[in-house]
């Protein structure tokens, strides 16, 4: 994959082209992170968006362990080696549900009450 002929080089994306090259070398450079498939999301929006503003948005399930930390730690190394060039934000699961909660009254409460058993053990 060469500077000119990548989708990426040729969208502008440059920190991107390096990344996809880098993993087409070593794919073993990722473990748990799906970098592949978020770079073809990033193209995919980049191309559809052009110079308007796009956003990818990675929504995840938080858990614990030695997965997690790499999972954490493969998610920082993307990040810094996309830069500002991919608009990428990253949320919880958890995180989004505290957002739901804190909502004043425009939430039903019983369906929250209802994730909260489900998704998240019944703890607040």
């Amino acid at each position: 994959m060469d500077g000119s002929s990548s989708y990426w080089s040729r969208a502008g994306l440059a920190a991107s082209h390096q990344l996809a090259k880098s993993i087409l070398d070593r794919p073993d450079t990722f473990e748990v992170l799906e970098v592949p498939q978020l770079l073809k999301h990033a193209l995919g929006l980049h191309k559809a968006a052009g110079q308007k503003s796009w956003r990818l948005i990675y929504l995840y399930y938080a858990g614990s362990g030695d997965i997690a930390q790499t999972h954490d730690d493969e998610l920082a190394r993307f990040m810094a080696a996309v830069g500002n060039e991919v608009h990428f934000s990253v949320m919880t699961y958890q995180a989004l549900f505290a957002s739901i909660e804190s909502m004043p009254n425009d939430v039903d409460h019983e369906y929250v009450a209802y994730l909260r058993e489900r998704y998240f053990a019944g703890g607040k």
